[in-house]
């Protein structure tokens, strides 16, 4: 699959794709400096955004040039040596470094979009280094199973951006099923049941936010009893963060109950407590 944006006038050689690649970006190090500069002296947040956009285009032209470079070192002939295995010989200049990155942005352009999308969205400047991350999250997530995911820690809490985001769609966050002292502090929620009140049996009510234990058989049994719930009418409306665990029946019984689904851009971190401290996850 090839890059579907198309940036103009870029280099046809792979000696003008390095030397365009160089140029770029020592003018983004360049913008990037104006910006601090503009920051430390606080003039207008219009003149900051104008050299972040200017930065931003420079930044993605140079990402594009290097998937342009890697498509044309792909296409070069592999020569046999003499052990009979295929080695590709590189133009001057071009070193197996910069080789691998460019071929690897070129092998992976849906995650090279969505680095760039995701730059503008937090209004960042993009990198190569930045896709090559992305493309190994992607690795490490495709070799966990799905339900692997959630056969483990049971105390994860949310991101509060994500929280809001909820609370924004339903007004309100009245009650918290799978909750704690600490998670509600968060949550804010009218309601919210711990693992000794055992949520499970209890009333939920009007709009319920829900990050079930991410561990058997609790994550089953919380998307069994939303879906139960719901269904009774015991509660109006709610959302529910969860892994992206398309082959379970668990995720699947919740989805045929579901006005809308959200898949986040970028991975999310969640957060648990050990020993009074925070820790990612």
């Amino acid at each position: 699959m090839a890059i579907t944006k198309t940036i103009r006038n870029l280099p046809a050689t792979i000696e003008g794709l390095k030397e365009f690649i160089i140029v770029g970006k020592a003018a983004v190090e360049q913008l990037k400096l104006k910006i601090k500069a503009i920051n430390k002296i606080e003039r207008a947040n219009n003149a900051v955004s104008a050299t972040l956009e200017d930065a931003q285009d420079i930044a993605e032209a140079v990402i594009y040039a290097e998937v342009r470079l890697g498509e044309l070192l792909k296409a070069i002939p592999n020569k046999k040596a003499s052990s009979g295995a295929g080695t590709r010989s590189l133009p001057k200049d071009i070193n197996k470094k910069d080789s691998h990155l460019a071929q690897s942005l070129a092998n992976n352009p849906e995650i090279v979009e969505k680095t760039i999308a995701e730059a503008r969205e937090v209004e960042t400047i993009p990198t190569a280094r930045d896709v090559l991350k992305n493309i190994d999250n992607e690795k490490k997530v495709a070799s966990t199973p799905h339900v692997a995911l959630a056969t483990g820690e049971n105390e994860w809490y949310t991101p509060q951006h994500i929280v809001e985001k909820a609370r924004q769609v339903m007004g309100e966050i009245h009650c918290d099923p799978a909750s704690s002292k600490q998670a509600n502090e968060t949550i804010k929620a009218k309601t919210y049941y711990t693992k000794d009140d055992n949520g499970l049996k209890k009333k939920w009510e009007k709009t319920v936010w829900m990050n079930p234990p991410y561990a058997q058989p609790l994550i089953t049994q919380f998307s069994e009893t939303i879906v139960s719930k719901y269904n009774s009418g015991e509660f109006n409306q709610a959302c529910i963060l969860v892994n992206n665990a398309t082959e379970t029946v668990w995720f699947q019984d919740m989805l045929l109950i579901s006005t809308a689904i959200c898949y986040i851009m970028s991975y999310l971190t969640l957060t648990k407590t050990k020993g009074g401290r925070h820790e990612n996850g």
